[in-house]
């Protein structure tokens, strides 16, 4: 255990630049050195607070790990457990005062990093992936694996915007460091903040990117997008529609920061020429409509015999949110197609 934990040291404090456990001034254990507690019983592994640091004005805590070595959590798991866990020692020595969604992700995404090779974490992206109306900082406290295999989004970030670069999100918490009694900046704010100042490109953007690239995955993996899409196991659910029952109208329902996958087959001997526009009435979010392979749908599309096209609408907010008040209601609109005369 002490390799291991030595192991992520190196990777997410001496290379990632992340800030190391905080000293708990002998408050947990007999110094302040950080705490790691074999705990039989619990039935995983937590780390929870100790203490928050007075040096500075921030919400910073120091923090102890508690892991049960029963089952796969000390076993072959035990490296990306530990590498997991550790991970939120180091969010809480800047900030610990986000929602689950953040820490969960942002954890998964960092024991790939310590582990690249490792594929333990590759089933949680069924629930992730089953849910793709979910926003994507949707936190279903811990109902399933979804906000864990959210981390599919940093790991476009570090892709599309960050390659060789993993520091980025050690940047991007450190940036979630907010004083005590305020609840800004946070997760989001900061994520915005990097994305603009460093890639000059808005949060809204990367989303809807983001969400194009998470069909091309398993048997849809086209070799352009994820590095290891052609592994990850779960595609996006998508609702079927053959071409030849157009013109008809298609229900959309998802939060914002979600997205709904419409799947049009031509399953006819001629090729067909239709429309495809979204209609909604909410005045606060606006509804985005791509192909998944290119970009906005703007003109009709022309699907060829035997071929299909993946419409992905995506749900944006016309104004800016933040954590506390990013709204997760369903939202409602209509999916129409029509034959282009």
């Amino acid at each position: 255990m002490i390799v291991l934990l030595e192991e992520s040291w190196t990777v997410q404090v001496d290379t990632l630049g992340f800030s190391a456990p905080l000293d708990d001034q002998g408050d947990c254990g007999a110094d302040g050195n950080f705490d790691i507690f074999i705990w039989p019983g619990i039935g995983g592994a937590f780390v929870s607070s100790v203490n928050r640091n007075p040096a500075t004005p921030f919400q910073d805590f120091s923090t102890y790990m508690a892991i049960d070595l029963a089952g796969a959590t000390g076993g072959e798991f035990l490296d990306t457990f530990m590498a997991h866990e550790f991970n939120h020692a180091l969010q809480a020595s800047d900030d610990w005062t986000e929602d689950a969604q953040h820490y969960e992700a942002g954890a998964t995404f960092a024991e790939a990093l310590v582990y690249p090779d490792e594929d333990d974490w590759f089933f949680e992206m069924r629930d992730f992936q089953n849910k793709p109306q979910w926003s994507l900082f949707y936190d279903d406290f811990a109902a399933s694996w979804y906000t864990y295999a959210a981390a599919m989004y940093l790991h476009y970030l570090y892709e599309r915007y960050y390659p060789g670069d993993p520091a980025f999100y050690a940047r991007l918490w450190r940036g979630t460091r907010s004083n005590v009694g305020d609840d800004r900046p946070d997760y989001i704010d900061a994520l915005r903040l990097l994305l603009l100042t460093e890639r000059g490109v808005t949060l809204d953007e990367t989303v809807v990117e983001f969400m194009q690239w998470r069909w091309f995955v398993d048997e849809f993996d086209d070799g352009a997008h994820f590095s290891k899409g052609a592994v990850w196991p779960h595609t996006a659910a998508v609702t079927d529609i053959d071409a030849a029952a157009i013109p008809v109208v298609h229900s959309l329902n998802a939060m914002t920061y979600g997205a709904n996958f419409v799947r049009v087959t031509n399953n006819g001997a001629v090729s067909v020429n239709f429309n495809a526009a979204v209609n909604f009435s909410d005045m606060d979010v606006t509804w985005r409509l791509l192909d998944a392979a290119s970009g906005d749908v703007v003109a009709p599309v022309t699907l060829m015999p035997n071929d299909n096209v993946v419409f992905v609408a995506v749900v944006l907010p016309n104004q800016e949110v933040w954590t506390g008040n990013l709204s997760f209601d369903q939202r409602v609109a209509v999916l129409e197609f029509t034959i282009n005369p």
